[in-house]
């Protein structure tokens, strides 16, 4: 297939996969990422200079083609400097609005995705119809109710899989095609389902929610697992907040797709005059009874950083600790990772017997 390498948050996967393309999030791995630093600066964010390195280093020639939505100052040089260092034959930057309310931005997001239909169908040779269109949004959905369905047995503590696995189940459905992701998860789900266990009131394992952008690095819930924690929650992009709900039918398939991406929870990058996204994480911490919310932002990711003292605030209010770690995509950045984790726990267990 053609493979359309990108980068979070927003791309129309639906509208890749109806041109008969495979969708594809550059994601994963802890690595040196020394190769970006002639063309983007050490402190810029790591995600970014993650893929550009693979790019640089010819580690993604199987790419037909890469997004890189453009939702801050990082990802718009980031994309110039893809455009003109890293030939792909396929390049898009889409231009995501940074207000999420109101008639003209429905109009501008919609111009927009309206816009990236036809560059595909240019590159493509093809014409994405609308019930091609349709039936990918319906395959999405599918998938979307499928991991809702393992999200609802780990929060009621009737999942088999460690907190490493599940995460690994999520984060495929962002490099499988869907129509095989969607039989996987039919097969996989009666085999980790357990039956209703009663939760001891004594000895139970801290619960932990998490919060960030994406859900890396996957060290994380390794570290989780060896330190007995249950993950009972996230509010990462490509975590729950990717499959929280589907795509609603509407006259068009381009505004049904327009008014999902409108309706997310936004990341911190997005203007949320209105406080929804403080306001959601604080009332799913308190529906999950959790001991603790740890914060994985990436290092130099400075909306996450501006956002975090008023997170902080809501959450000191509710009686809920808090923990922020700033990630580094390189291995003594991760390596770090498991002390400050380790040390959490402890506070947290201390909390829980005292």
């Amino acid at each position: 297939k053609t493979v359309i390498g990108y980068h979070l948050p927003d791309l129309p996967e639906e509208l890749v996969h109806a041109a008969g393309a495979l969708p594809f999030l550059l994601t994963g791995g802890s690595f040196r990422v020394s190769g970006a630093d002639s063309h983007l600066q050490t402190y810029a964010c790591s995600i970014c200079r993650r893929s550009l390195a693979w790019a640089l280093n010819d580690e993604l020639n199987f790419l037909d083609g890469m997004v890189i939505p453009i939702i801050c100052d990082t990802t718009r040089c980031v994309a110039h400097i893809w455009r003109k260092n890293c030939r792909v034959p396929f390049f898009e930057g889409l231009l995501i609005p940074r207000i999420r309310d109101g008639s003209e931005v429905h109009g501008y997001l919609l111009n927009e995705l309206t816009r990236f239909k036809k560059r595909l169908e240019s590159f493509l040779g093809m014409e994405i119809s609308d019930e091609a269109l349709w039936r990918s949004i319906s395959m999405h959905n599918e998938n979307r109710r499928l991991l809702r369905e393992l999200y609802i047995l780990r929060e009621r503590n009737r999942l088999e899989l460690s907190n490493a696995d599940f995460y690994h189940v999520v984060r495929s459905s962002f490099i499988v095609p869907k129509e095989e992701h969607n039989l996987w998860l039919k097969e996989l789900l009666p085999g980790v389902t357990a039956e209703k266990r009663e939760r001891p009131t004594a000895g139970r394992p801290v619960r932990i929610y998490l919060s960030g952008k994406t859900a890396e690095p996957a060290d994380l819930f390794t570290y989780l697992d060896q330190l007995g924690c249950q993950v009972v929650g996230d509010d990462f992009w490509d975590g729950f907040s990717s499959f929280s709900f589907e795509v609603l039918e509407a006259e068009d398939p381009l505004e049904a797709l327009t008014g999902f991406f409108l309706s997310r929870v936004p990341l911190p990058v997005f203007l949320d005059p209105a406080g929804k996204r403080i306001r959601t994480l604080v009332e799913k911490v308190k529906t999950h009874a959790v001991d603790g919310v740890v914060f994985l932002y990436p290092k130099f990711c400075e909306p996450l950083a501006f956002e975090y003292p008023e997170i902080q605030g809501a959450l000191k209010k509710e009686g809920i600790p808090g923990l922020l770690v700033e990630v580094e995509f390189e291995h003594d950045s991760v390596a770090q990772l498991r002390k400050h984790l380790e040390i959490f726990v402890e506070m947290l267990s201390s909390k829980e017997s005292g």
